[in-house]
């Protein structure tokens, strides 16, 4: 099957068949699987220890929340922080 431009698929909708073929070279496609979920939470920290940590977490090149996560899990998983 010849993959489609958005040209292509934008005149297959106007004569009124829908469908949507993705392009799965854009890597800014859905990175998390349709079940996961996301959750903001807000908390109270020290402002010395958060911008400590932040520090460290860019200078490792790692992002806060996935150290946040990490930790969390850990903790849920051992009872030990």
């Amino acid at each position: 099957m010849k993959r489609m431009d958005a040209l292509n698929i934008w005149r297959y909708q106007g004569s009124g068949l829908k469908f949507y073929i993705p392009d799965l070279s854009n890597p800014y496609m859905a990175s998390t699987p349709p079940g996961a979920q996301k959750m903001k939470i807000d908390y109270i920290i020290d402002k010395k220890v958060y911008d400590e940590f932040v520090k460290n977490c860019s200078r490792k090149g790692f992002a806060p929340q996935v150290i946040t996560e990490k930790l969390m899990k850990k903790f849920n998983e051992t009872g030990q922080a």
